[in-house]
């Protein structure tokens, strides 16, 4: 520990003290000894422990000291040993040198501190280990970090053998032959060990080595952890090799120069386009293979580069084996070092002769070419609107769904209580018609709902495999009724036509609807024609991104048409323009939900006073067409036993459950799932009626699928306000809002399919 400045002049004080008490008390035994004589100790004393600057308080100490005790004339205390001012001054020059002499023991020995400290320290960042070994000895004389390296514990003893046993094998031989091939001098040799638990390590040993008479007689040297360098070394060396198998089999030309742009590696592709020997290329030959024209300015942007260090790049000719000059695109990019110095550069030369000759063949043709952008710029615009467009009906969509969902709610509450109505308004002529305008409007309502859902793309489509000229051919009657008798209608289908996967009843309505609006469109009578033909569409081709085969069914009219505004909003749910009264607006809309949803597309072009073609592409279908079902007798209504209702609008469900009571069934209300468990649990219940869309976490399909588990056999009919759109793992639905007939049918349906199930059961068994 180093005393401060304060602390050391204190010392230098005491030992001041110190020699002049000693000198007086032995004064009687050495009086004929210099008085000052261990003054001068003490200041060389002071010199070597406290520096030069805190001894010069123990020489003045001294003297002030001597001159009381010792010199009598300048006091008359004194001891009276003889002395006189030549001996002060013969002291303070004697004290002084000691002093200094001390001081630079003092500097001396804290720098050979200093260095094995830092020598220490450096011994420690560098992971190095010292050793020392002398012919004769069985054991390592080495330090702690030289045994840590090696895998031995602080301070235990470290055998010359035990160190062998490390080294692999092949590798101990070379070390062995290196130290013998050093003589007197130093051997440096790098080895790899094995260490339990540290796997393969790489280490390096360095050392100077003594011989006498020929012999080995000691080396000092040091080891050193080099398995992070050599792992570098082995990763920079993949590198290097993935570098260049991968310049060597690109098509593009590579190139290396030295700092001073001195080419100094082409790759095989370059050597084989130019079929100059690499030899020839060397330095700055490299440009003979280049077009006379090219070659002075080519050269002047190169030497550019390398004066200020910057990327090179030129568009320049270069000549191939066979003569012929291609054009190509050439750059060079310096390699810096830690310092910021180019060390190397690095190019590659890109063939552009055929971007070259299209850009010239282009520029022959501005007029051309100007007409491209103008298309170009058009086809980006129209395939903006059109995304917009889609953006727009798919936010309408999510809008009208929602809405047609809560909607159909509401309905199922007005329907159901007209029809429970029914028997209190008998025989009151007013309340009937009442009653009868309220179910109309429900009706209505729910007709709305389901356009809404087309329009949204959630309604429950039940594609299949039909014959689209034998269905239109089957709707002809409709249509033409549907039509005025002073518009002509045309079909133009051949047998030729694919089967198209549709659902056959939303095909049918989207059908009528193009019929009516196209009945509106020509006031003054027309044609409405429907040409229907096979389509394959290449990828990108048209405009909805659609591709492969499909049915193309084009409905023209000859009506008054629409401006392009209103042709944009044509698909919008509500809108129309028809007088107030004429129209609900979801005409067309239907027809859109329905070809996205089928798979397909639809579009319009119109033109005022030209007429209106709707294009309608549905995807074909690989399925056989299946004949048309005949229909079962009529299910026998199956009545009684306890329902479970589980619906969390209490206004549905008090209009089902009166419903239910009505068809003859008791009936068991649950809110939520936790609730339906406890019925359940409590009742004996027979069947279970539940909406999909529940409160509580738990949803009506996740409470019919716990039930089924639950009880295999337990009948369960789902009801929604939805009209598809989700999994339903088999369970049937009943769509909102339903009539009494329907919510009948439906209940009648289940458990009849549950008594043939049953049936069957017991058959297997008898049979068994």
């Amino acid at each position: 520990m180093r005393l401060s400045l304060l602390g050391r002049s204190g010392l230098a004080i005491a030992l001041a003290l110190l020699a002049t008490g000693i000198r007086t008390a032995l004064l009687p035994v050495l009086q004929f000894v210099a008085p000052f004589a261990f003054q001068i100790i003490a200041a060389m004393a002071a010199g070597l422990l406290c520096g030069f600057v805190p001894s010069l308080l123990t020489i003045v100490l001294c003297a002030i000291a001597g001159l009381y005790l010792f010199i009598a004339p300048l006091n008359s205390f004194a001891i009276g040993v003889p002395s006189d001012e030549l001996g002060i001054a013969v002291y303070l020059i004697l004290a002084t040198v000691a002093a200094a002499g001390g001081a630079g023991v003092r500097q001396l020995l804290f720098r050979v501190v200093d260095n094995e400290q830092r020598l220490a320290v450096a011994l420690d960042v560098s992971q190095m280990g010292t050793w020392r070994w002398r012919r004769g000895d069985t054991l390592l004389e080495c330090d702690d970090k030289l045994r840590e390296l090696y895998g031995f514990a602080p301070g235990t003893p470290v055998e010359i053998a035990a160190i062998e046993a490390l080294i692999l094998p092949t590798d101990l031989d070379h070390v062995r032959e290196e130290i013998g091939r050093a003589g007197d001098g130093f051997v440096d040799v790098e080895f790899r060990v094995n260490l339990p638990g540290h796997g393969l390590r790489w280490l390096v040993m360095r050392g100077e080595t003594r011989h006498e008479d020929g012999a080995l007689v000691e080396i000092v040297g040091t080891t050193r952890d080099v398995t992070k360098r050599k792992q570098g070394e082995a990763a920079l060396r993949a590198s290097e090799d993935r570098f260049r198998v991968l310049i060597e089999t690109m098509p593009l030309l590579a190139w290396t120069c030295d700092a001073d742009g001195m080419c100094d590696y082409l790759n095989k592709s370059y050597l084989d386009f130019t079929g100059v020997p690499f030899e020839d290329h060397l330095g700055q030959r490299w440009i003979d293979a280049l077009h006379p024209a090219d070659r002075y300015a080519t050269l002047g942007h190169w030497k550019d580069a390398v004066a200020t260090r910057q990327p090179y790049e030129v568009i320049v000719r270069m000549r191939r084996h066979d003569g012929v000059y291609r054009w190509f695109h050439s750059r060079g990019h310096p390699i810096y070092d830690d310092r910021g110095e180019v060390t190397r550069w690095v190019g590659v030369d890109a063939d552009i002769d055929d971007i070259v000759r299209a850009r010239e063949a282009l520029t022959r043709s501005n007029d051309e070419l100007e007409a491209l952008v103008a298309e170009r710029t058009r086809a980006l615009a129209d395939a903006e609107a059109r995304l917009f467009q889609a953006q727009k009906m798919e936010a309408l969509g999510q809008l009208t769904g929602g809405v047609a969902h809560d909607f159909n709610n509401l309905l199922s509450v007005v329907l159901g209580n007209t029809e429970l109505l029914e028997q209190a308004t008998v025989g009151n002529a007013t309340l009937e018609r009442r009653r009868e305008s309220i179910r109309l409007a429900a009706e209505r309502g729910t007709s709305l709902t389901r356009q809404l859902l087309a329009f949204a793309r959630r309604q429950d489509l039940r594609p299949q495999a039909i014959c689209l000229a034998d269905r239109m051919r089957g709707l002809d009657d409709m249509l033409s009724r549907t039509l005025r008798s002073d518009i002509e209608l045309h079909l133009s289908l051949p047998d030729s036509l694919w089967p198209v996967a549709v659902d056959p009843t939303q095909f049918d309505l989207a059908l009528l609807n193009l019929a009516v609006n196209a009945r509106d469109a020509m006031e003054a009578g027309g044609q409405f024609t429907i040409e229907a033909s096979n389509v394959t569409l290449p990828l990108g081709e048209h405009p909805s991104g659609l591709a492969g085969d499909f049915i193309r069914l084009i409905v023209r009219d000859s009506g008054a048409g629409m401006a392009d505004d209103v042709a944009k909003r044509a698909f919008d749910p509500f809108f129309t323009t028809k007088e107030v009264g004429k129209g609900s607006g979801l005409g067309l809309s239907q027809v859109h939900g329905f070809a996205h949803q089928s798979g397909g597309t639809v579009r319009i072009v119109s033109a005022p006073r030209k007429g209106t073609e709707v294009e309608l592409l549905l995807p074909r279908s690989f399925e056989p067409v299946l004949a048309t079902p005949k229909r079962d007798k009529a299910t026998p209504h199956l009545r009684g036993g306890t329902v479970l209702l589980v619906d969390d609008d209490e206004a549905v469900a008090r209009t089902t459950c009166e419903l239910l009571l009505q068809s003859g069934y008791r009936v068991e209300v649950a809110r939520d799932a936790a609730s339906a468990r406890e019925r359940l649990a409590a009742a004996q219940i027979d069947l279970v009626v539940s909406d999909v869309v529940m409160p509580g976490g738990t949803s009506g399909l996740e409470l019919a699928r716990e039930f089924k588990r639950a009880r295999p056999g337990l009948p369960i009919l789902l009801m929604t306000g939805y009209a598809g759109g989700f999994v339903t793992d088999g369970f049937p639905v009943l769509a909102k809002p339903f009539t009494v007939a329907q919510l009948q049918t439906a209940l009648d349906a289940l458990l009849a399919q549950q008594t043939s199930s049953l049936a069957a059961e017991i058959a297997v068994s008898t049979d068994a």
